[in-house]
């Protein structure tokens, strides 16, 4: 377990009362309080602890639970929190859950949460337990829990028609017929090549000319994901030396490149590239 970090904020001694701005961290996870948003007076501490309580059936833990304590505190601008990850060896749909405190005993889902390889953040203006999970899609349904099929919490005796795969525990007659197994688009771009984000060989994945299979050609892109770009396009224009700077080149000096390279022309036939005054049309 990571020891927990704190910060104690002074208590008002005078008539400025804006707390600093300030960063917590503990291990990967981190806590970002801008100028005048915290409460004074607050011992404000981050640590790796699970609450003892477990996480909805369908969740899977992919970065353990942070506690950012004291539970309830409210601050007067959002704060940022960030928290580390490891992304699951089968494509799932990624969240964050928010326990209140340590008398609770229902996980909530976090809104707007920002993604990157290993880390995610998100804003708040009160402190909860918090933790990366993955939904592993074997959601029990109505249990107190978040459900990712619908919005259907029932704890009534209605006979409500659902349209969702619940398995409710209430005394309801819901009917559900979804099957809620929704997961990412590995191949947004529909080029029959999954995003390398999602373990594939499509380096982009927003380009539908851009994939393994591609031919690279001379547009400034990595056409066929191998690395490098227009390098090694399959139609590159011919270039010839032009050493006597007469915009006519030597058709036995060539080279081919996307890309002009100094000291050529694409004009051939100067036959005497040694005087500007000798090419096609004046002496040649």
């Amino acid at each position: 377990m990571l020891a927990a970090l704190l910060m104690t904020l002074p208590a008002c001694t005078g008539a400025d009362t804006t707390t600093e701005a300030f960063v917590i961290t503990s291990g990967s996870a981190s806590l970002d309080v801008p100028e005048g948003a915290a409460p004074e007076g607050v011992e404000i501490t981050v640590s790796f602890r699970d609450p003892g309580v477990p996480l909805p059936s369908g969740y899977e833990s992919i970065g353990g639970i942070y506690a950012f304590t004291p539970h309830g505190t409210q601050f007067s601008a959002p704060v940022t929190i960030t928290l580390p990850y490891e992304a699951p060896l089968i494509a799932a749909e990624l969240g964050v859950l928010r326990l209140d405190d340590d008398d609770d005993d229902t996980w909530q889902v976090v809104p707007d949460v920002t993604w990157d390889e290993s880390r995610c953040s998100f804003t708040t203006r009160t402190f909860s337990y918090y933790g990366a999970v993955a939904l592993t899609g074997e959601d029990t349904g109505d249990t107190g829990t978040p459900d990712t099929g619908d919005t259907d919490t029932d704890t009534d005796t209605d006979t409500d028609t659902d349209t969702d795969t619940d398995t409710d525990t209430d005394t309801d007659t819901d009917t559900d017929t979804d099957t809620d197994t929704s997961s990412p688009v590995t191949d947004q771009d529909g080029d029959g090549y999954d995003s390398a984000e999602f373990g594939g060989t499509d380096c982009d994945d927003t380009d539908p000319d851009v994939n393994p299979g591609a031919t690279e050609i001379c547009d400034g892109k990595d056409n066929d994901c191998d690395g490098v770009a227009d390098t090694d396009a399959k139609s590159q224009p011919t270039w010839y030396q032009d050493a006597d700077g007469d915009g006519w080149g030597d058709s036995a000096v060539s080279i081919t490149a996307c890309d002009q390279p100094a000291g050529y022309v694409d004009r051939p036939g100067d036959c005497d590239d040694a005087d500007p005054g000798v090419y096609p049309g004046s002496g040649c």
